[in-house]
């Protein structure tokens, strides 16, 4: 039996950013459709401006930038029925000051946007206030002079523009951990989030499972909570509890004498370690969740494994059958890819056929109630390596 883990595997090098989609979130709809990010910078002709190793001058791109924002002022008094004089083409017409603050902040985040901004990035795009949706995607390619559009609103200038592939979006930003919405909350246009241990949790929303060199988190989805019955949780949370005994077990290992006599709670209560978590987010909202985030990076693997094995049947797959486990999200250390692998023939061959089977009876009752599952998948037998 084969497992896909479809787990994102993040580089040290990727990235977080926010990137605002106009004055008010205007275009958010526009980011949406087309898959784009830009600023709202009409005729800012970036094309014109690369140097030959792609860098651009600061001093000329501060022109640009000012003389931008002023075709932007000229559209917006046309619109408002009030046309004010209209700007010089030339930039040798436009200079740029200390106190010229505007300016030197949409400057950043041009600077931000066109040239820190990398391939395979994290993007946040939020939409208006705590209800609006917020979208999350990755920065396809690195920028290109090629990438420009056009909108009506900003006449015959050209938008230069940052391609992006959307991976998921979520309804209202108030569903949001805190310390991840406060950083949507605030110009400017484009900013970075810093990673650290407690940011990476971003990469929690955006992907079902992900992995760093240092920590990982697995999302088991439960969407039908009916909400009525507190019952309905307990087959779930003591599978989590019981896959993750088993998975300490294994660690410690013992012999199977030790086990074979005792009921799966006793079981679990015996292996399940007061800390096993940094974080064990419960929600039953809808649609329900469990967020886990391990000490230990190839636990979290484990579990986005182990169930998905578990709603197959343990006790269903043949005698001597292998497990092997792939992740065709990323590349996945030998490492743990060997202890997830031993933990789950662990699982399958070592405990006592009435615990497995109880797991078994567990997950299928989760299912039926919940409808849990992982980012992971099952292959056919067909597809396994040799």
């Amino acid at each position: 039996m084969r497992i896909d883990l479809r787990t994102k595997i993040v580089d040290p090098a990727q990235q977080i950013w926010v990137v605002f989609p106009g004055r008010r979130r205007r275009f958010f709809e526009e980011f949406k459709e087309t898959s784009r990010l830009f600023l709202e910078l009409p005729g800012l002709g970036l094309s014109n401006a690369l140097r030959e190793d792609g860098s651009f001058d600061d001093h000329e791109l501060l022109k640009r930038v000012k003389r931008s924002m002023s075709y932007g002022t000229y559209e917006d008094s046309l619109r408002a029925g009030n046309p004010i004089e209209v700007p010089a083409d030339q930039l040798n017409q436009y200079h740029v000051d200390r106190e010229d603050g505007r300016v030197r902040t949409m400057f950043g985040c041009v600077n931000g946007l066109f040239q820190r901004m990398k391939a395979g990035d994290l993007v946040v795009v939020p939409g208006k206030g705590a209800y609006g949706e917020v979208l999350f995607g990755e920065v396809e390619g690195n920028f290109s002079r090629d990438d420009n559009i056009q909108f009506g609103r900003f006449g015959d200038h050209s938008i230069n523009t940052r391609r992006v592939r959307w991976i998921k979006n979520i309804s209202e930003r108030r569903e949001l951990p805190r310390h991840i919405a406060r950083h949507l909350e605030r110009p400017p246009a484009v900013h970075q989030i810093q990673r650290s241990l407690k940011n990476d949790r971003v990469f929690g929303v955006a992907y079902e499972s992900y992995m760093t060199h240092a920590t990982a988190e697995t999302i088991i989805r439960a969407p039908e909570y009916s909400g009525k019955n507190p019952l309905e949780t307990l087959s779930f949370q003591r599978l989590l509890a019981a896959l993750t005994a088993v998975y300490f077990a294994k660690q410690e290992g013992i012999d199977p004498a030790q086990i074979e006599e005792m009921t799966l709670d006793s079981f679990t209560n015996r292996y399940l370690p007061d800390e096993a978590f940094l974080e064990y987010q419960f929600s039953f909202a809808s649609p329900g969740f469990v967020r886990a985030r391990p000490r230990l990076v190839s636990l979290a693997v484990f579990l986005t494994a182990a169930v998905p094995l578990a709603l197959a049947g343990i006790n269903n797959m043949a005698d001597g059958e292998s497990i092997f486990v792939t992740n065709s999200a990323g590349e996945l250390s030998p490492e743990i890819e060997q202890d997830v692998r031993e933990s789950l023939e662990f699982m399958k061959a070592t405990m006592a056929h009435r615990q497995t089977q109880e797991i078994d009876s567990m997950a299928e009752q989760s299912k039926e109630q919940l409808d849990i599952s992982s980012s992971a998948i099952l292959e056919d037998e067909e597809d396994e390596p040799a």
